[in-house]
């Protein structure tokens, strides 16, 4: 993009035609706007302003003027940009989004109360499937050097379409983990099956060293 060169006499008025066309001697530069060193030391869009009134031109002509003129004095470097025109957005970096895998999902557990629970270690895990899964179903491995379970169980409900459904995991303020939660039910007019079951949902989710806290939406 080559400069914009404009000439502004003692007077306050444009040179002629071959002035704009090349810097005048002894001209300075102001971003890409070339500006005469006998001019007065004022902003460009001052100068701008001054030609527009001299020249009679009427308020919409000016406006004009302004507009161009700031547009070109931001985008030369020479006027900074306001606040919200850049088009990037800053993150706080206190609240984040926290990325887990469901690893067992289902209607039927050996556990039938309520539960919220968190798995630290191998052998906690253990123990805890043993309670789910009494039949003897293969354990998910987790390497609970990098990662740790997370469970929720619904307790026993007395027909099918019920399920646990995990809506996000947060950290949140950089000092809790919030698993949030919602246990749905079948519709009002859904013909379900006539039997007991224990819908649970457990998910793997990076160790973060911050406490874990449930909260069912």
């Amino acid at each position: 993009m080559r400069p914009m060169r404009v000439r502004v006499t003692p007077t306050g008025r444009p040179g002629g035609p071959g002035d704009w066309n090349r810097p005048p001697p002894g001209a300075r530069i102001v971003g890409r706007i070339f500006v005469r060193p006998d001019s007065p030391a004022v902003s460009p869009i001052s100068h701008l302003q001054t030609l527009s009134a001299q020249a009679g031109s009427s308020d919409l002509a000016t406006r004009f003027i302004n507009a161009c003129s700031l547009v070109v004095l931001v985008f030369s470097g020479v006027w900074p940009c306001p606040m919200g025109m850049t088009g990037v957005a800053e993150a706080s970096g206190a609240d984040s989004r926290v990325s887990f895998v469901s690893i067992e999902q289902g209607s039927m557990s050996g556990i039938v109360d309520p539960r919220e629970v968190v798995v630290q270690t191998e052998q906690e895990w253990q123990a805890l499937w043993r309670q789910h899964a009494p039949t003897g179903a293969s354990m998910p491995h987790v390497d609970f050097a990098t990662h740790l379970v997370a469970g929720i169980f619904a307790g026993q409900h007395p027909t099918s379409g019920y399920r646990v459904q995990i809506v996000s995991v947060e950290r949140e303020n950089a000092q809790i983990t919030v698993i949030y939660y919602q246990i749905e039910g079948p519709a009002k007019d859904a013909i379900v099956a006539q039997v007991l079951t224990q819908p649970f949902l457990i998910i793997r989710l990076p160790r973060l060293g911050l406490p874990i806290r449930f909260k069912r939406l």
